[in-house]
């Protein structure tokens, strides 16, 4: 019989071998102590039966169960070990072990071998369908084995029976014929049955454990392994059973369950963790409260090895620890370690070790340990708590006095009358304090002394050793009856510079009061809270109320204040300071006087109110009502107005009649030639007329780019060109020259280019100008960012292209500057006073600002910003010329007649048939009409205001959802209209601003419709 022995500990090992080789059967014995020689022998040896302890160096018991299943599956698997725990004998048996053996308790694995080796031969030697033809080994091993075996048939019957039977069984118990279940305890009849019939039917081996009833009527406990015997067709026609007694194992199994149920009882509800350790640091059992120390289940500790758990920092420690312990036998001294806790954090542990090493019951460490954490946490912060009021009672400057009820001193600590601490103690403290204020110390003390545990404070004068008195304000409590202090606990301080602070604080006040009361500015003073403290005369006076009634309200339900702003938050100057700690500058607000309907202006700041320690107690409001200054700034602005106004009626009237003046004329005198039959001359004064016209048109454009700002056609457009082609139209035929510092990659820009060169030529003849002897124009322009709101120029955050235009001419007067962006205001005597105002409209209408820098003599610069574009410049594609047309239904719509007229003239003119319309809804009439005679428009004209009708805009999509390819366009004289701004928005092809001329109107024509073939 080939035995392997799998057991860590040397002298364990050998006492089994010993053992082994005393028995009658011969053996081959060898030997494994870690897993690479045990898996080698399980190879190589190929054991019969292996023999394995629980707990070994690399590997756990399971763990060797779990290989010898795999490379060793025939040889049973018995423990031998040390391990005494239930659960994990429960666990090895579950997992598949033969049986489980206590060291202490050797003698029992004679018994397990016998059963072993009787397990081997069944599974070995095939057993036939007659017993009495069994090989003769089998009869020996049967007859001199002291399990008791039997043979029965398919009825349960008796075929044979081993002679064993007849120490423990009646002679007609175990006749050959009779029935086994005779035998079984009436309770386990139905289990044994039950397994009578599995093995019968599946033929499989099992087995049972049941009772019998012996002669002398004593119950037996036995083991049985029932083994099915098959005839030659395989089919089971015997049952052979194997039962070994096991009465004396159960007993003591049931005693030890006992005695582990107690043991369990006790260490499971143990406050403390107890885990068994061996020497190599495995957890070989742990308690149940191991889980309220460390977090972890008992299956999540065991077998692990305690070392990985101890904070990195103790390991060395601890080890010694141990390794003190393993060296001598008996209990340890207490030891402190940190240990990581389930979740991660590490808990501190007082622990305690025993070595019970040589106990074969224990052969392990006995570790009892418990969490002193919130001990360690609670003992660090009471020492911390000790030092801290040390400290405070040795740094504090205050003295601390123990009086009894005689008011004797009995304990001094830093005296404030000078005295040493030994000095004060055998001192009263009544022989110190001012005759003045004897009688209401006295009082006070005696009101302590009748009411124990409470706290009174009370302010005295008292003689220092100097001789001098000093102010003392004293807090004193009743602790007389309290057993560790017995006595009267004083805290007094000296506050003399404080009485002296305070005096001079009262007539400073008194002083600011006298002040405030003469301030014509309010002043309202409030507390942390907001709250109103103080309010002199004029604010009462602003106010219309009175401090008495309003002393204690915060500041704002008394004064409600809203900002001069778009949004019209109620902003307080009060609660800016208190939310902020610093100063409100003084802004303008509207408030309402109670029973007054008509809002008052006020103009209000506050800052606030620090003590020395610069700590805020308060907020100082200063604040006047300025509606009446205001009134007069709105009149003196509206005089400025109406002066302005005077000057732009006086310069329209002066250039209307000028350019009307021309007109008129010319007309009149063609009239009287044409009468004369002068065509000629004529015509050449009807063109003069026409010329005038020009200029008038001009001139109301420039009116109306002022007066609301003629809205632009914007396209993204590169400024460096156009910077470069103003200046050259502008300065041309000059004495002066234009020097450019432009910058790469300067930005693009959304512009209206006529405009945009318009303000700029306006700008460089306005430099040529101021340099008549000539001189250079400095034109820069680069790319620029404004961060924050430029309250200057009211321009937003976001990236411009700067354009300076700087000359060294005569320069403009300060009295000047202010008014130059008025329009017909000029210093020069050509100009109509309309070109900066004109410029300034522009670049506003264009998101930007311009702003102007000037001295007399030295020169000007004029600053441009523009908005960036995020577009890029689109170049222009060539177009083929096209011809001009000649034919075409044109419909025009016009309120006024003599429009119509011309413009029917004109198209006549051209070879249009023209249609025309007063009103919107004649021309949607006519429009439908035409289409349904098929006789379509080629185009429409629409005029946008038509005063009580349908205007073009409407009329036009009203049309559209008829006609959607219709070829409409806008005519108006508004050109700040949004509809002449983007008229494709509105369904509109192109645009024909008024006045026009003939030449005018067939451009746009020929631009928009295509020649008829």
């Amino acid at each position: 019989m080939k035995i392997l022995i799998l057991d860590a500990v040397a002298s364990d090992a050998d006492a089994l071998e010993k053992r082994l080789r005393r028995r009658s059967i011969t053996v081959k014995v060898r030997r494994a102590h870690i897993k690479a020689v045990f898996l080698r022998e399980l190879r190589e040896f190929q054991p019969d039966i292996i023999l394995a302890d629980y707990t070994l160096p690399d590997l756990n018991g399971i763990d060797a169960l779990t290989l010898a299943g795999d490379l060793a599956p025939k040889a049973p698997f018995i423990f031998v070990t040390a391990h005494n725990g239930e659960a994990v004998a429960v666990r090895c048996m579950k997992s598949g072990a033969f049986d489980y053996v206590l060291k202490d308790k050797i003698e029992d694995l004679d018994h397990v071998l016998e059963r072993a080796e009787t397990f081997i031969q069944n599974n070995a030697v095939p057993i036939t369908a007659h017993f009495e033809m069994a090989p003769e080994q089998f009869r020996r091993i049967a007859e001199s084995t002291r399990d008791l075996i039997t043979v029965i048939d398919i009825e349960g019957r008796r075929i044979y029976t081993s002679p064993s039977y007849g120490d423990y069984l009646d002679t007609h118990q175990v006749e050959q014929g009779s029935s086994f279940f005779d035998e079984i305890v009436a309770e386990d009849l139905p289990k044994v049955k039950q397994t009578f019939y599995e093995v019968i039917h599946t033929g499989n081996a099992m087995v049972v454990e049941h009772r019998i009833m012996a002669k002398d009527r004593k119950l037996m406990f036995v083991e049985a392994q029932w083994n099915p015997i098959f005839d030659n067709s395989e089919k089971p026609v015997h049952i052979q059973i194997a039962s070994r007694i096991i009465t004396r194992r159960k007993r003591a199994e049931d005693a030890l369950r006992e005695h582990v149920r107690q043991y369990r009882a006790m260490v499971e509800h143990i406050a403390d963790a107890i885990s068994l350790i061996n020497p190599y640091g495995i957890v070989l059992f742990t308690s149940r409260s191991t889980h309220r120390v460390t977090g972890y289940n008992i299956s999540e500790f065991v077998s692990q090895n305690f070392f990985d758990f101890i904070h990195p920092q103790d390991r060395a420690e601890a080890l010694e620890y141990f390794q003190q312990v393993q060296a001598k036998e008996g209990m340890a001294p207490y030891t402190e370690m940190r240990i990581r806790h389930k979740d991660g954090n590490y808990i501190w542990i007082e622990g305690l070790a025993k070595n019970m090493l040589h106990d074969p019951n224990v052969n392990a460490i006995v570790f009892n340990y418990r969490d002193i954490t919130e001990w360690l946490r609670s003992e660090a912060a009471l020492r911390e708590k000790d030092e801290l009021f040390r400290a405070l009672i040795e740094n504090n400057s205050d003295a601390i006095t123990l009086i009894d009820a005689e008011g004797q001193i009995k304990f001094s600590v830093h005296s404030v009358l000078g005295y040493d601490d030994a000095e004060a103690v055998g001192q009263n403290i009544f022989d110190s304090i001012h005759p003045e204020d004897q009688d209401h110390i006295a009082e006070v003390f005696e009101q302590l002394i009748e009411a124990p545990g409470t706290s009174l404070i009370a302010e005295y004068r008292a003689m220092h050793k100097d001789g001098s008195w000093r102010w003392n304000e004293c807090t004193a409590k009743n602790l007389l009856k309290e057993p560790h202090v017995r006595a009267i606990v004083m805290n007094a301080r000296d506050v003399t510079d404080r009485k002296l602070t305070e005096r001079a604080l009262s007539e400073e006040k008194e002083r600011l009061l006298v002040t405030l009361q003469a301030l014509g500015d309010g002043v309202i003073t409030t507390n942390t809270e907001g709250r109103i403290m103080l309010m002199n005369p004029s604010a009462e006076r602003i106010l219309g109320t009175s401090l008495s009634t309003t002393r204690g309200q915060t500041v704002k339900s008394v004064f409600p204040l809203l900002s001069e702003t778009a949004d019209n938050k109620a902003v307080h100057p009060v609660d800016v300071v208190l939310n902020e700690q610093q100063a409100f500058v003084s802004s303008e607000f509207t408030y309402k006087v109670a029973g007054d309907q008509s809002p008052r202006s006020i103009l209000a700041g506050a800052s606030p109110i620090r003590d020395m320690s610069g700590a805020m107690q308060g907020v100082v409001m200063v604040f006047s009502d300025i509606t009446d200054r205001i009134k007069m700034e709105q009149e003196l602005l509206k005089s400025r107005k109406i002066e302005s106004i005077g000057v732009l009626a006086g310069g329209i009237a002066h250039d209307f009649n000028n350019i009307l003046s021309a007109i008129m004329g010319n007309i009149s005198l063609a009239k009287v030639k044409i009468a004369a039959a002068q065509k000629d001359k004529a015509q050449e004064l009807l063109s003069r007329a026409e010329r005038a016209s020009e200029r008038a048109k001009e001139l109301t454009q420039q009116l109306l780019t002022f007066s609301k700002g003629g809205a632009p056609v914007k396209k993204t457009a590169n400024i460096a060109d156009l910077l470069r082609e103003s200046a050259q139209f502008s300065s041309a035929g000059s004495n002066v020259r234009c020097e450019f510092f432009i910058q790469d990659n300067l930005y693009p820009s959304d512009v209206d280019a006529g405009q945009i060169s318009q303000v700029l030529n306006n700008l460089i003849i306005n430099a040529r100008q101021a340099m008549p002897n000539g001189g250079i124009i400095r034109i820069l322009a680069q790319n620029h960012a404004i961060q924050s709101h430029h309250e200057g120029m009211q321009l937003k955050p976001g990236s411009y292209l700067k354009i300076a235009i700087e000359d060294n001419g005569c320069g403009i007067s300060e009295e000047h500057l202010q008014r130059i962006f008025d329009p017909y205001f000029t210093t020069k005597q050509t100009g109509n006073g309309l070109g900066l105002a004109t410029s300034y409209s522009i670049i506003k209408n264009h998101d930007g600002a311009i702003t102007v820098d000037s001295k007399v003599n030295v020169g000007t610069t004029f600053t441009l910003y523009l908005p960036a574009s995020k577009f890029a410049v689109q170049q222009p594609r060539p177009q083929e010329p096209q011809a001009l047309l000649s034919n075409g239904r044109i419909l025009v719509m016009d309120d006024e007649e003599s429009i119509r007229e011309m413009a029917s003239n004109m198209l006549n003119h051209l070879g249009f048939d023209a249609v025309s319309a007063k009103s919107g809804e004649e021309a949607v009439a006519l429009y439908e009409d035409a289409r349904a005679r098929n006789k379509t428009f080629d185009a429409v004209i629409m005029d946008l205001t038509i005063p009580g009708g349908l205007g073009g805009k409407d009329a036009m999509a009203r049309i559209l959802s008829i006609d959607p390819a219709v070829c409409g366009i806008v005519s108006s004289g508004y050109s700040n209209d949004p509809v002449m701004a983007d008229h494709t928005r509105y369904g509109f092809q192109g645009i024909l601003p008024k006045p026009y001329f003939i030449n005018d109107l067939s451009r746009v024509l020929n631009q928009l419709l295509k020649p008829k073939a």
